[in-house]
């Protein structure tokens, strides 16, 4: 069972540290999709299909625009470039 929780862990470190590389700030193209769960935010998807939070203001449903990937992981809103 400790084998399984240690390649979660492992995993998620990978997926971390593919989102955001410590003390870098990554640009990124996203592609708005759809409304987010809560009020204020919007969902995209990044060019390797991850899912990424911005804010409702960002963007419309459909636009393609740049983004400052600032966070990894639960619900933390990314920052769009120019804004």
């Amino acid at each position: 069972m400790s084998g399984c929780s240690g390649c979660r862990r492992c995993l998620r470190k990978q997926q971390q540290d593919f989102g955001v590389e410590p003390g870098r700030q990554r640009p990124s193209i996203l592609l708005i999709e759809k409304p987010g769960r809560q009020a204020g935010q919007k969902v995209g998807r990044s060019p390797w299909l991850q899912p990424v939070i911005v804010d409702e203001k960002a963007g419309e449903i459909g636009d393609i625009i740049q983004v400052q990937i600032t966070k990894d992981g639960l619900q933390q809103p990314v920052r769009r470039i120019g804004s």
